[in-house]
């Protein structure tokens, strides 16, 4: 631990169904009295939450991943952790569990606007280095984003240091086979997430 750690709740555009939406997240900050320090911006994407007060913008001190999110901004990282659609200001919305497409808005528009808030407000100053990273649903959604920036021309402007991705769910039809093959699987309700969402 290098940094005190100063939070931040930001608001959002993105697009969702067709239709641009206010989402959330948070913003995780070093804090320092040199004006000379300059810090990677790590955008990091959750596991996998039910509970709305999980949110990254909401349960601050509850969920492992904001605990770690704090930990790694202490060492010198500005962290950005989206909240997804369906947690924080878009709650009222059913969470699209496993949704590329959705994710990958989520994830990328809150790269943009965490580097429009640094740029604005300037809490500390970045380095222009991003890294993803993220694990279970979050190294899903980091690989989904990943992909999509390297690969969507409207995505060029974001240019990515490295990508660190553990446990995700990469490929959902292995997946369902091997669920199927089994006979007993011990987190029914991930079915149950996933069948919500694609409904």
């Amino acid at each position: 631990v290098k940094y005190g750690v100063k939070l931040y709740k930001v608001t959002y555009k993105t697009y969702f169904e067709g239709d641009s939406i206010v989402a959330s997240g948070t913003i995780a900050v070093p804090e320092t009295n040199d004006s000379k320090a300059s810090f990677p911006l790590l955008s990091f994407q959750h596991g996998t939450i039910t509970a709305k007060a999980d949110a990254p913008s909401i349960g601050y001190n509850t969920n492992v991943s904001n605990q770690l999110m704090n930990y790694v901004a202490s060492m010198g990282f500005i962290v950005a952790m989206p909240d997804y659609i369906g947690f924080g200001a878009t709650q009222s919305k059913f969470h699209p569990f496993m949704v590329k497409q959705a994710t990958n808005s989520a994830v990328i528009d809150f790269i943009r606007a965490s580097k429009e808030f640094i740029g604005i407000d300037k809490p500390v100053s970045t380095n222009g280095k991003l890294f993803l990273a993220g694990y279970s649903q979050g190294a899903t959604a980091t690989m989904g984003a990943l992909h999509a920036i390297e690969t969507e021309l409207a995505n060029a402007d974001i240019k990515v240091t490295a990508a660190a991705a553990g446990g995700g769910v990469y490929d959902l039809n292995q997946f369902r086979s091997k669920v199927m093959d089994v006979k007993k699987y011990d987190q029914p309700h991930f079915l149950a997430y996933v069948m919500e969402a694609y409904k």
